[in-house]
């Protein structure tokens, strides 16, 4: 089920955006998925739309349909998040890169007698490295510091430092 998600998700975004890339050959887009999400029983992506040689604008979406995996809870949970990255070289060469964003999530678990929903805002700031290769295919490597703040159903707030890091697989067009 996991793989026909994520297979759909890349056809939509492809279709999508080809033709808009066609048009703008000077500031590509990225497609980009996080291959370790799809072990957790989740989808995690994002497009990085070029602004300029140097910088992009990402959009990151998150769906998780099974936290079985880290807790004696079923559940779900959803993230979206806006990201800017600067290129050191730019966007159509291997860089180093540097990214700051922002992100909401939405978490609801439940067991045999419980119902746990949390709702989380996390800001970050990471700098790595993107290597890209002639035929458009991709990889970034980073990592940095977010700051998270959330709150929950037993009405336990919260907020605080902790680290965050990325790794994707990508094709630009």
């Amino acid at each position: 089920m996991k793989i026909l998600i994520a297979t759909l998700m890349s056809a939509f975004v492809l279709m999508a955006t080809n033709a808009q890339a066609k048009e703008c050959k000077s500031n590509p887009i990225n497609f980009r998925i996080n291959p370790f999400s799809l072990v957790a029983d989740s989808v995690a992506g994002g497009i990085d739309v070029g602004l300029s040689s140097k910088f992009s604008l990402g959009v990151d979406a998150g769906y998780s349909y099974n936290t079985e995996l880290f807790t004696p809870y079923k559940g779900k949970a959803y993230s979206g998040g806006l990201s800017l990255t600067y290129y050191a070289n730019s966007m159509r060469e291997d860089s180093f890169v540097a990214s700051a964003g922002v992100s909401k999530s939405y978490v609801q678990l439940v067991n045999d007698s419980n119902t746990f929903t949390a709702r989380g805002t996390t800001g970050d700031v990471k700098a790595g490295y993107r290597w890209i290769w002639a035929n458009g295919f991709n990889t970034k490597l980073a990592a940095g510091i977010g700051q998270t703040k959330f709150s929950n159903s037993e009405q336990i707030n919260g907020r605080g430092l902790a680290p965050v890091a990325e790794f994707s697989f990508g094709y630009q067009l």
